[in-house]
C-alpha cells in the first residue's frame, strides 16, 4: 500500500524540485535535534542527581577497558562505530551531479580545485557535526 500510494507517485515525478521545501524541513529538524542533544550534554540534567537522571529507570554504565589503544581499537564495538560513520558519508553517488552543477570560476573552468574545496568543506563540516552529536550523546552519562 505504501509503495503504491506514496513511493510510486514520487518515483514518477520528472523533477524532485517540488520536494526541496521538505528537504529544508528535514535539515532544520536535524539541526534542532543536534542542538537539543548538545544542550542536554551541557545542562547536567542527565548527570547523577540531575532532573532527568532521577526520572530514568536505570542509568547506563560504561565499563573501563583494561589495556591500551590497541585493545580499544580491536573491540567489536569499534566495527559498529565505523559502519555508522561510513553510512553517514554515503552521498557519493551525487558527486558527479554536484560537479556538473558547480558554476564556472572567473577563468570559465569548473576546475578540480574548486570542487575539492567544496567537498572538503562539506565533509569536514559533516564530520564536526557528527562528532559533536556523538560526544553530546555520550558525555551526559559519564561518571
Amino acid at each position: 500500500a505504501v509503495s503504491a500510494f506514496v513511493l510510486f507517485p514520487l518515483c514518477s515525478m520528472r523533477s524532485l524540485a517540488p520536494l526541496a521545501k521538505f528537504s529544508v524541513l528535514g535539515v532544520l529538524s536535524n539541526v534542532y535535534i543536534s542542538a537539543f542533544v548538545l544542550l542536554r550534554a551541557c545542562d547536567g540534567s542527565y548527570r547523577q542527581g540531575g532532573a532527568l537522571a532521577r526520572a530514568a529507570p536505570a542509568l547506563p554504565r560504561f565499563a573501563a577497558e583494561a589495556g591500551g589503544a590497541w585493545r580499544t581499537a580491536s573491540h567489536p564495538g569499534v566495527a559498529v562505530l565505523l559502519s555508522i560513520l561510513a553510512t553517514a558519508f554515503l552521498a557519493h553517488y551525487n558527486a558527479p551531479l554536484f560537479y556538473e552543477q558547480l558554476a564556472p570560476g572567473p577563468d570559465g573552468r569548473k576546475g578540480g580545485r574548486r570542487f575539492l574545496a567544496v567537498s572538503l568543506l562539506g565533509f569536514t563540516a559533516s564530520a564536526a557535526i557528527f562528532c559533536s552529536v556523538m560526544a553530546g550523546g555520550f558525555l551526559p552519562f559519564r561518571s
